[in-house]
């Protein structure tokens, strides 16, 4: 069971899909459970097709992805040295080829070593820590919202506000009205 707006959002998801036939691949989502926890996953949603190509159904999937990453990153000294690099650097613009250095691989190994690993791309594990910390941030009501975007490494406000809400459904300030209050 998910809230009003969450279902919502999964339903307009859904639509899309069904009505334009255009496939959800790789999408990182910030969920709230009904014991109120947050949560990642990975979803995919893809059209199903009949004989004369016309949607008609959809198959979805969502994977959670909130294991135990410190566990597993330990396993994986190239990819525990691009996270905590990522965590230090949070306010900071970086680039997957800047990681991909760090690591001392090329940017497509970075890539298919972070998909084994961590089942999601360096960006998605970077915009996951961004928005883990900026969820952190709006739990103090002293620091505003710009500021929190800026201690997350987004130039503008309007910048970060549009993938916050992308990636959880609410504004910053709507978010830490009904999640954090």
């Amino acid at each position: 069971m998910f809230s009003h707006r969450q279902s919502r959002d999964y339903i307009l998801q859904d639509m899309k899909v069904l009505r334009e036939g255009k496939s959800i691949v790789d999408n990182l989502e910030l969920h709230s459970y009904a014991s109120g926890q947050l949560g990642w996953c990975i979803t995919n949603k893809l059209p199903i097709y009949n004989k004369s190509q016309q949607v008609v159904a959809m198959v979805g999937i969502s994977v959670d992805i909130d294991e135990d990453n410190e566990r597993v990153l330990r396993k994986h000294a190239r990819l525990a040295e691009v996270a905590q690099f990522v965590r230090a650097h949070l306010d900071q613009k970086i680039n997957i080829a800047q990681l991909a250095d760090l690591a001392n691989l090329s940017v497509s190994q970075l890539e298919r070593t972070f998909k084994a690993v961590l089942n999601m791309s360096p960006l998605q594990f970077v915009q996951k820590l961004r928005l883990e910390y900026a969820v952190k941030l709006l739990a103090s009501h002293e620091v505003s919202v710009t500021q929190i975007s800026l201690n997350c490494g987004y130039s503008d406000h309007s910048a970060f506000s549009r993938q916050f809400k992308q990636f959880t459904g609410l504004s910053p300030s709507q978010f830490r009205q009904t999640h954090l209050s």
